[in-house]
């Protein structure tokens, strides 16, 4: 062991080993043997070095240490020192001591702090500090508990018309510690107590259609992310549609067939079975790119009965004037320059799409 770090010193009979720049990693018990022709005795000492303290925080809690809602939670923190320090967690600047929801535990290397069942009011700092009497170390442990967003905020109404309104809203305050995939929004007739689900969007407005006209609703919407959905939010103020109006521009010649849904053009009675009027579309057409036209779908399509109202649109059965074949058209109503963007992407989409067991995308205006 002599040379280096390490000098063995002799003063005549008298033997010493001499450990330069010591530090805590030196601490250990060392031996010193000696040997003549009688045998050999062994001496041993520890060696101690004061050190002061120093907390090692594992990567994974350096940055954000994230759980989810209702877990155990448990950091481990290690550290150095000697003489062993005093180690202390606290949070808002309260310590933290062993009870019903934490445990603190100190071995002799390490430090353990335990949150069992862990909720939103958990979030936030929790320090570490240990302390000998050669100095002191601290360390900030960022704990973010991951759940369902907060509601959505200031639901407003843009706009309203006499089956549809459009709605805004801001994102939630907090996301839970993951994106928000989704909104849902839900519709209530007033004098009626039940809500009814309307659509799920990814985006901080939508127009809600299918509603009645000169009727009283309001408004409320949830937020989702992969933790699960929001409380609602608050409900928006009472909205009244209104009166239907003649709107040649909007709906041409619109009126009711016997089973009181809308048609354009004339009625030509009650269809009992679409099914009849399906044909395969790649038999008599060769697929290719639609370009969206400017014209009115008018002069090229009699325009037939409404088939269903859904969260996008109206569908209607159309008749293609030039060959005489059924289609289905569906009408959705623009309010904002990106839903006109959207479904432009989505008719790009279709036109890449031409399988037997996809929709066909036969035209657009």
């Amino acid at each position: 062991m002599d040379g280096g770090k390490y000098t063995m010193l002799k003063d005549g009979d008298s033997y010493s080993l001499e450990v330069s720049e010591a530090y805590g990693e030196d601490t250990d018990e060392y031996a010193c043997r000696a040997t003549n022709k009688g045998g050999s005795r062994t001496s041993r000492v520890e060696l101690l070095i004061k050190t002061a303290p120093q907390l090692h925080v594992p990567p994974r809690f350096r940055e954000l240490a994230c759980f989810e809602k209702g877990e155990n939670v448990t950091l481990k923190i290690l550290f150095t020192g000697f003489p062993k320090p005093k180690v202390k967690w606290s949070k808002d600047g309260d310590e933290i001591e062993t009870g019903v929801r934490y445990n603190v535990s100190v071995g002799e290397r390490h430090v353990l702090l335990t949150i069992r069942d862990v909720q939103n009011y958990d979030n936030g700092p929790y320090r570490i500090v240990a302390e000998n009497e050669l100095g002191v170390d601290s360390a900030i442990i960022k704990v973010q508990i991951n759940d369902k967003p907060d509601p959505p905020r200031f639901p407003a109404v843009e706009s309203i018309c006499d089956d549809f309104v459009t709605l805004s809203w801001k994102p939630p305050l907090w996301d839970g510690g993951s994106y928000v995939s989704s909104y849902l929004i839900e519709k209530q007739e007033c004098l009626m107590t039940s809500w009814i689900r309307c659509v799920n969007t990814r985006f901080t407005y939508h127009t809600i259609n299918g509603l009645n006209p000169d009727k009283d609703y309001v408004f409320r919407i949830y937020a989702e992310n992969v933790y699960g959905r929001s409380d609602p939010s608050e409900p928006t103020q009472v909205v009244t549609t209104k009166l239907k109006e003649k709107d040649a521009a909007r709906r041409k010649h619109i009126m009711l067939d016997a089973q009181g849904r809308t048609t354009c053009g004339k009625s030509e009675g009650k269809i009992r079975n679409y099914d009849h009027l399906v044909f395969d579309v790649f038999d008599k057409y060769i697929a290719q790119p639609v370009d969206t036209k400017t014209s009115s779908v008018y002069h090229k399509y009699d325009i037939l009965e409404e088939i269903e109202t859904g969260a996008f649109g109206v569908v209607h059965r159309c008749r293609e004037r030039k060959t005489g074949n059924i289609f289905a058209t569906i009408f959705i109503p623009v309010t904002h320059l990106l839903d006109k963007s959207l479904i432009k992407k989505e008719i790009d989409a279709m036109n890449h799409l031409h399988h037997p067991k996809l929709v066909h995308l036969h035209d657009a205006f």
